[in-house]
């Protein structure tokens, strides 16, 4: 099973109970006027004894066929019976699952909103990153290199920073990915957009913490 239902409208289903009851009542109606025919015949065979032995003969030969054009008959209407109830079945799943779809509509349209009102108010602060970027040149970087020991936030930083780039959160580690050729361009093309959530987790503890001011790691000052 691959999870998916065909469904029938109950308007086209009711047409087809309608089609097969009129069919019905039809061949019923075709049964009934051949045994009237037949009555009239033995009748009229009355007069000769000749005539009702053949007509006798010939409702022998019908009588096995009339037993089955009622067996059918009995059976087509206990198909018609099984049919109702798998429709009616069938209608009570369909408008439970058209009821958990609506559902799950507005829970995306709801997380949507969300997103969207996030991503919104973290646009200005990426944006201000990539000016921040733009301003950073080999000198600055040289400078970083130089340290034995960062100050606290400038450690901090870089500690964000390698997390980003999959490094390990060690200075060492920090001053090797700052002495890359392209360590600038990989911040300016970072692929943002496909995040891991563990990821976002583990980064947004950086962009939350109180002490990380900008202003004063651009001035090196101790915290």
């Amino acid at each position: 099973m691959q999870g998916r239902y065909n469904y029938t409208t109950p308007t086209s289903y009711l047409e087809l109970l309608r089609l097969l009851t009129d069919t019905i009542a039809e061949q019923r109606a075709k049964q009934q006027a051949q045994i009237g025919r037949y009555e009239s015949g033995v009748t009229l065979l009355d007069e000769t004894s000749t005539k009702v032995q053949l007509l006798q003969i010939e409702l022998t030969e019908l009588q096995p066929k009339l037993i089955k054009a009622s067996k059918d008959t009995d059976i087509l209407m206990e198909k018609l019976k099984v049919d109702q109830a798998t429709a009616e079945e069938t209608r009570k799943v369909a408008s439970k699952e058209e009821a958990e779809a609506s559902a799950l509509a507005v829970d995306c349209d709801n997380q949507q909103t969300e997103c969207q009102g996030e991503l919104d108010k973290a646009m200005p602060a990426y944006h201000s990153a990539l000016k921040a970027l733009d301003k950073l040149d080999k000198k600055s970087i040289g400078e970083l290199k130089t340290f034995v020991q960062p100050p606290r936030m400038v450690g901090v930083v870089m500690e964000a920073v390698c997390l980003l780039l999959g490094k390990k959160k060690e200075w060492s580690d920090a001053k090797k990915l700052l002495g890359t050729l392209d360590f600038l361009d990989q911040l300016k093309t970072y692929d943002k957009d496909n995040m891991k959530d563990k990821l976002v987790r583990k980064v947004k503890k950086y962009t939350i913490w109180k002490r990380y001011v900008i202003q004063k790691i651009e001035k090196n000052i101790e915290m």
